[in-house]
């Protein structure tokens, strides 16, 4: 379904040591557009089949971790040392990677 754009993740992925908050192009679109489907709920990074197991999406999870090569941390309020704590955020991220692999508190 998403073939083209698991393909770019992928193999950006492979090179991620040469991708950074200025990487410009078909990775960071790629990024953006997976990230997009984890946002609207189109996707999921991790995934319950109807036999209890859980199956990985790993063109998902490269693309969150891409993610981070993309973004630029900044502090965060909060915790004992504020200047330790790093947070990466863009509009309407999950708050944690867990959010995004297993659903919201409630979800299934």
């Amino acid at each position: 379904m998403h073939s083209d754009l698991a393909k770019t993740i992928d193999d950006a992925f492979e090179k991620r040591n040469d991708i950074s908050p200025s990487t410009k192009g078909p990775v960071r679109e790629a990024v953006e557009a997976a990230l997009d489907l984890l946002d609207r709920g189109k996707a999921r990074v991790a995934e319950r089949s109807g036999n209890g197991a859980w199956t990985v999406n790993q063109w998902l999870k490269k693309a969150v971790l891409l993610s981070f090569r993309l973004t630029d941390s900044a502090p965060m309020a909060g915790g004992e040392d504020d200047q330790d704590l790093r947070h990466r955020t863009r509009r309407g991220f999950c708050s944690s990677l867990s959010d995004l692999a297993f659903g919201l508190p409630g979800d299934g």
